[in-house]
């Protein structure tokens, strides 16, 4: 009891509150709500969380930082490898091998090697291989291949030689780009290069050795001995380094510098109110001395955030240095310029919040007229929809609902016309069903005394009787009691007494054929259909003499569907009779007289079976005509044997 009390009380809390809401107007109501949930809370979070700011933004920064430094470092690895791997494919190409261990092989037997055929038309080939190696590469200043005996060089297909060569072979053979590239047996070699070196010429007749570049060397060997073959040599311009620091570099109160153990080799982005670096910095003293860190320093009364990171390949580092004191400058600003808001929002408030409630109590009045109107069975009164708010959508709910009630109006009343239609179909097929049943059972009932009658007459049975007893027979078939479903063999047998019957009187005699690939007596069909579609070609297709009429009635069985097809030899129908035969047939609504044993059979099918059943007629004239039932197959039960079940 306690706790049903309670839940009233809470429940009551909540329509109290509401109510004393709804007692103020809404531009007030609204007033008050921006002034709770914008004005003080924007100058609690302003003057609170300055100072979290201001030591989250540096944690965060230092760790940005440090991770920027790290994942250019890996870029630069990485372009590094690349190039690794670009070696490969020059010694992992066993024809140019095979040149180079052919032309050893010449040199070795001493002599003027240079001029021999074979190793000269071997030197071209691997010459113009080493330039299409690298002709698409702008960052490849230089690919040579050094041997004990002779340098490659590269060379166009013309003859052309491009990048450099060494004017003192012996002098490279005991620099470290050839010895540390021996020693590591295969591993690349990386050397700082950027100063200009006293070995590599740009060309034959040049003074000054190449700079500005970062040298790769590696030591090539036989495929299959391991015989040492030479040394390739790389020289790479510095930019495909500084490209990697480009698309990496921290814009903003920061520079990214790539220095060497002797000075800055780039620097990427400048600010210029950001700190630089000079080759003879403090900062650089630092760095030379630490491996992978950071650390903050004071320099000209600026407080500095450095972080580097040393290659794993070459004396080589990344330096990004930041201007900490202008970095947190933003977030001073952003302070002050959010308690400037404040005040500007206090003056905003009123305006925005007479527009909205503006903006709600129109929409909101012309939808609660239109729902007036539509209350009075108005029912054309529609809400204007002009926004993109929820009070559009309820007022587009609102004209879809009123539309959709008045179209559900609409498709009752069409549907009572046409359950009204379907009912009066029903009502004249069954009537017409009646009228071709000969009800009165004292009609035949007297024909039959009449027949007894005749035969104590004239002491036996004669044509005349013959003809009353079929006839009799007939009357029996076509009224039957409380039987809609009849088996199809009954209905054969209806037929083929309809035809002795008509042939009492016709001189030319109907031959009826009957031909089905099924049980007859198994499967059911409704009541009187075959008999009219029978009288319907006697009437119709023998109307004018025709020679050895005769009709067929044939069935086929397929699948779960019964084919039933009447066929008679007669005069047929032209075209324009056939096509206005078919319309009037498919008008279930139609209350034409014609053929009314066929339409009556059409519509009574159509009752029965729906979509399911299909019938067809098919005409030539002076060649008969064809009328198809294709409907669903019925097992037939006899009423004896429901009765028992």
């Amino acid at each position: 009891m306690n706790r049903k009390r309670t839940g009233k009380n809470k429940a009551g809390a909540m329509p109290g509150a509401a109510t004393l809401l709804r007692r103020i107007s809404i531009f007030p109501r609204l007033f008050c709500i921006m002034i709770i949930l914008a004005v003080i809370p924007s100058v609690v979070i302003t003057v609170v969380t300055f100072r979290s700011y201001v030591n989250e933004i540096s944690e965060n920064t230092e760790n940005f930082i440090s991770l920027l430094v790290g994942n250019i470092a890996i870029q630069m690895n990485d372009r590094m490898e690349t190039y690794e791997k670009a070696a490969i494919s020059f010694y992992s190409d066993s024809s140019v091998l095979e040149l180079l261990e052919e032309n050893e092989n010449i040199a070795q037997r001493g002599g003027d090697f240079m001029n021999d055929e074979t190793f000269v038309s071997n030197r071209m080939i691997i010459e113009e291989h080493l330039f299409r190696l690298m002709q698409n590469n702008r960052y490849v200043s230089n690919l040579q291949f050094i041997t004990p005996y002779f340098q490659y060089c590269m060379v166009d297909g013309e003859g052309n030689r491009r990048g450099s060569m060494l004017h003192d072979l012996e002098g490279f053979l005991d620099s470290p780009y050839y010895t540390e590239a021996v020693k590591e047996n295969g591993y690349p070699c990386w050397f700082d290069t950027t100063a200009v070196t006293d070995l590599i010429y740009r060309y034959p007749e040049s003074h000054m050795g190449v700079g500005g570049t970062l040298t790769m060397t590696v030591a090539v060997y036989t495929l299959k001995t391991r015989n040492f073959l030479g040394v390739l040599m790389y020289n790479l311009d510095t930019g495909f380094l500084t490209q990697a620091l480009t698309n990496y570099a921290f814009y903003g109160t920061g520079n990214t510098f790539l220095i060497s153990n002797r000075h800055v080799i780039a620097a990427l982005n400048p600010n210029i109110k950001a700190p630089s670096l000079s080759d003879n910095s403090n900062v650089l003293t630092l760095v030379r001395q630490g491996g992978h860190r950071s650390f903050t320093l004071e320099d000209t009364d600026r407080l500095l955030f450095v972080a580097y990171q040393k290659s794993d390949k070459l004396d080589l580092y990344i330096v990004h240095i930041v201007d900490m004191d202008g970095l947190l400058a933003p977030a001073v600003t952003i302070r002050n310029r959010c308690l400037v808001m404040v005040l500007v929002i206090l003056a905003l408030c009123l305006i925005v919040a007479r527009i909205t409630a503006q903006s709600i109590r129109v929409p909101l009045t012309r939808l609660v007229r239109s729902m007036v109107r539509f209350g009075h069975n108005d029912k054309g009164a529609r809400c204007d929809v002009d926004g993109n708010d929820e009070l559009t959508l309820v007022s587009s709910g609102f004209n879809h609902m009123a539309e959709d009630l008045q179209r559900m109006s609409d498709e009752i009343v069409a549907s009572q016309v046409r359950e009204k239609t379907l009912q009066l179909n029903r009502a004249m097929a069954e009537l017409n069903a009646l009228q071709m049943q000969i009800r009165p059972h004292f009609l035949y009932n007297t024909l039959d005394m009449i027949r007894w009658e005749m035969i104590r007459l004239t002491g036996g049975e004669s044509s005349a009787t013959g003809m009353l007893d079929s006839f009799c027979r007939l009357m029996r078939m076509s009224v039957k009691k409380n039987e809609d479903f009849v088996p199809i063999s009954g209905e054969l047998e209806h037929v083929r007494v309809y035809i002795e019957v008509v042939n009492f009187r016709t001189s030319d005699k109907i031959s009826l054929a009957i031909s089905f690939d099924f049980d007859t007596a198994a499967f059911s069909i409704p009541m009187l259909t075959l008999q009219p579609l029978v009288e319907n070609a006697v009437v119709h297709g023998f109307r004018k003499h025709a020679k050895h009429p005769c009709v067929s009635v044939s069935g086929t069985l397929e699948g779960d569907m019964i084919s039933l097809s009447v066929r008679d030899n007669g005069s047929g129908i032209d075209e324009h009779q056939l096509e206005q035969l078919r319309k009037i047939l498919d008008d279930s609504s139609s209350l034409e007289q014609t053929s009314i044993g066929l339409k009556n059979v059409c519509q009574r099918f159509r009752l029965l079976y729906g979509s399911e059943c299909t019938i067809e007629v098919d005409s030539i004239e002076k060649e008969g005509t064809e009328i198809r039932l294709i409907f669903p197959a019925r097992k037939y039960r006899d009423r004896e044997e429901d009765k028992g079940r």
